[in-house]
């Protein structure tokens, strides 16, 4: 690490050096431009004494063309010969050096980065230490957790929490947010209310949260994988490109929530409240939505490939371009649903409610419809039907 460290300072020294080409306060002149200078001298040298020693050897020989032998060409090329062997090792010389100062420009921004991260790190890990021993005495001395609501014991826990998260990378967040589980400080009847809490980019993978109130907290690109939230408060979060996959949501409360984008595959949302959701461009492949309520949800251009919607609520949702391919929709309410150039391939749609929905350029190619209310839906026009054959 010290040797790095000179480096470092060595580099950093030759930056100013270059920018600079003179530094005020020394009179330091540029290595490469001094190494320009002797390089030159040099081959003026040089040049002087083949010459002179051309004609110490051969005194006879005169300068010009009016002796045109072989020593007399030498001499006419010698100087032009030794200039362009100079010029090209001057250029090597050159381009030695820049490639050095550039190694040695990469290495200092390397150690610059790395003592900048080792130093947010330690921020991170004394921030944390500072809070969970004050919040050990609000809890221990103070009482938190039986504390009614709106004393000042839970504003000032409220307020050091917020505070603190802003200042947390994901993994510190999913740490402090573990321990306030844990506590009981954040379950049902929250203790604790996290409302607008920044937990952008949370470490929770495999975590178990069930139960947990996270109403309309910041969550967006968190890593939820294989988390258990069943039973959970979530209405209003932000989830958007969150990863959610694997992830045990039954009967949570995503009612508002944003999870635009997010990354839902084979997650459980058995019985789930998703009511006014936006999934728009989210990935739901394989996830289980059985008798989920999506009333008025946008699941616009999403991926529902081999999801079971079986008997789920999705009246007045909106499905437009969505990827329902090989989907069990059995018994599922779709009325008034946006079903527009949706990819309903393959899909199970047997006994399901259509009435009122809007099927313009679906493609049911090969869908089960029996005891489905498909003649009532509100339009067909372009839709490719189960037998292959594009409505009119």
């Amino acid at each position: 690490m010290n040797r790095i460290r000179n480096r470092y300072f060595s580099a950093h020294s030759r930056v100013l050096e270059n920018a600079g080409g003179r530094q005020t306060h020394g009179k330091m002149i540029d290595p490469r431009l001094s190494r320009a200078v002797i390089v030159g001298m040099f081959l003026v040298f040089v040049s002087i004494a083949g010459i002179l020693l051309i004609r110490v050897i051969y005194p006879q020989i005169r300068f010009g063309f009016d002796n045109p032998n072989l020593l007399n060409w030498a001499e006419l090329l010698i100087i032009p010969t030794i200039l362009v062997s100079g010029a090209l090792l001057l250029n090597r010389s050159i381009r030695s050096s820049e490639q050095r100062a550039q190694n040695d420009l990469k290495v200092a921004q390397w150690y610059a980065q790395h003592e900048r991260e080792i130093e947010a790190e330690r921020f991170r890990e004394t921030a944390v230490q500072i809070y969970l021993d004050r919040m050990t005495e609000l809890l221990l001395e103070k009482e938190l957790r039986s504390s009614e609501p709106g004393t000042a014991v839970r504003d000032i826990a409220r307020a050091r929490t917020l505070t603190v998260l802003r200042g947390l990378d994901g993994p510190h967040k999913g740490l402090l947010l573990r321990f306030l589980y844990e506590t009981g400080l954040i379950k049902s009847s929250a203790v604790i209310d996290l409302h607008g809490a920044d937990l952008r980019g949370a470490d929770l993978k495999n975590a178990d949260l069930h139960g947990v109130n996270l109403r309309q907290v910041d969550l967006s690109g968190a890593n939820l994988e294989g988390a258990n939230l069943s039973g959970s408060d979530l209405h209003g979060a932000s989830l958007v490109v969150a990863n959610l996959s694997r992830a045990n949501l039954r009967l949570v409360n995503l009612g508002k929530a944003n999870l635009a984008e997010a990354v839902m595959e084979r997650s459980d949302l058995d019985e789930a409240h998703l009511s006014e959701a936006d999934f728009h461009g989210a990935n739901l492949e394989g996830a289980n939505l059985h008798q989920a309520n999506l009333i008025g949800a946008d699941l616009s251009e999403t991926i529902l490939i081999l999801a079971n919607l079986g008997t789920a609520n999705l009246h007045q949702a909106t499905m437009y371009r969505a990827n329902l391919n090989l989907a069990d929709l059995s018994k599922s309410n779709l009325t008034e649903t946006n079903l527009s150039w949706t990819q309903l391939c393959g899909a199970n749609l047997g006994g399901a409610d259509l009435v009122g929905a809007s099927m313009h350029g679906a493609n049911l190619e090969g869908a089960n419809v029996i005891g489905s209310t498909l003649g009532e839906v509100k339009s067909l026009k372009r839709a490719i039907m189960p037998d292959g054959k594009r409505h009119h």
